[in-house]
C-alpha cells in the first residue's frame, strides 16, 4: 500500500488516512510526498497515486531484474480502474449509485464477488443505503470479464462455499425478503406518481403504509430549491411536512423527526453545508 508524508507535520499516512488527517489535524497543509518514490502531490491529486516503486527497485540499482509476475496484481488493479470507470462512463443508475461509483476509482482493493462486494463498502466507504450498494454491483457485474472456454468448468472451493453461504442467509430471511420486497415496489410506484404529478402532489392518494426514505426526501427537496440550496429551516419544514402527509396515523414527536433529520442531513453524501445552517445539493 502506498504511505504518504505530511508535509505539515511530518506523521507517516496510509491512503486511506490522509483525507481524515488533512480534514481535521493539517487543514493548512499543501503538499503531500509519497515515503517510497518521494515525489510531491497536492491536497487532491494524491487520489490518483495508487502504485509505487517497490524497494528492491528502488535500491536495486542498475542490476535490479523484476520479478516475471511482477505485473500480475497490477494487471488486475488496472483492469478493475478500467470497469469502474467504464460504468461511469456508461452515466446509468440512481445519483447515489454514481457518487459510489466515483468513488470506487480510489479503492484498487475491491472484492469482485458480489458478498464480499457488499460487506467491502458497507464496512469501508459507507453512508449509502443496501438498494444503491446492489446497484452499483449490478452495473458493475455487467463488466466484469466472463470465464473463457479454455478455462476449466470447476468451479473454485472457496466460491463454492461463498454461494453456499450466500443461499443459506437468503434462504433464512426469504419471508422477510418478499414482504420487503413488496413494500419497496409500492414505494417506487408511489414515488413515480409524485413526480409525475408533483404540482398537484396535495390531491394524490397516499399508500396505505409508505417507507419514508429519508435520503430521497432530502434531495427531492434541495434539487427544487432555487439554487438547490435551502436553510435548515426550511428543508425541515418540506420534510415534515412530506412525512406527516406520508404516515398521517403515525405520531411521532417533531424534536425527534427533528434530530433524526439532522442526522441524515450530515450523513447524506450528497449535500454540502454552507454558513448559517444552509445546504445545498453538492451533485
Amino acid at each position: 500500500m502506498v504511505v504518504f508524508h505530511c508535509g505539515s507535520c511530518g506523521e507517516a499516512l496510509k491512503k486511506n488516512q490522509v483525507d481524515k488527517h488533512i480534514g481535521s489535524t493539517c487543514r493548512r497543509v499543501q503538499t503531500i510526498s509519497c515515503i517510497d518514490c518521494g515525489k510531491d502531490f497536492t491536497r487532491d491529486s494524491y487520489k490518483e497515486h495508487t502504485k509505487c516503486v517497490s524497494e528492491q527497485e528502488k535500491y536495486g540499482g542498475a542490476n535490479y531484474t523484476a520479478p516475471t509476475n511482477t505485473n500480475k496484481g497490477e494487471k488486475k488493479q488496472n483492469q478493475w480502474f478500467e470497469i469502474v470507470q467504464s460504468a461511469i462512463n456508461q452515466n446509468t443508475g440512481s445519483a447515489q449509485a454514481k457518487i459510489l461509483l466515483q468513488k470506487l476509482q480510489y479503492y484498487p482493493n475491491t472484492p469482485r464477488k458480489r458478498a464480499k462486494f457488499i460487506n467491502f463498502v458497507n464496512n469501508s466507504i459507507k453512508g449509502f443505503p443496501p438498494r444503491s450498494v446492489e446497484e452499483v454491483w449490478s452495473i458493475l457485474e455487467k463488466l466484469l470479464p466472463k470465464p473463457s472456454n479454455n478455462e476449466p468448468n470447476q468451479v473454485k472451493k472457496t466460491d463454492v462455499e461463498e454461494q453456499n453461504q450466500s443461499a443459506s442467509a437468503e434462504n433464512e430471511d426469504a419471508n422477510k425478503s418478499q414482504l420487503k420486497r413488496k413494500s419497496n415496489d409500492n414505494d417506487e410506484q408511489s414515488s413515480k406518481k409524485a413526480k409525475v404529478n408533483d404540482e398537484d402532489e396535495n390531491n394524490q392518494a397516499v399508500p396505505t403504509n409508505p417507507r419514508f426514505e429519508w435520503y430521497d426526501e432530502i434531495k427531492r427537496a434541495l434539487s427544487k430549491a432555487t439554487d438547490q440550496t435551502l436553510s435548515l429551516e426550511a428543508l425541515r419544514k418540506k420534510i415534515f411536512k412530506r412525512y406527516k402527509k406520508l404516515k398521517p396515523n403515525q405520531e411521532k414527536d417533531d424534536d425527534l423527526l427533528f434530530e433524526k433529520l439532522e442526522k441524515k442531513i450530515q450523513r447524506a453524501p450528497f449535500v454540502q453545508q454552507l454558513e448559517g445552517n444552509v445546504f445545498r445539493l453538492s451533485e
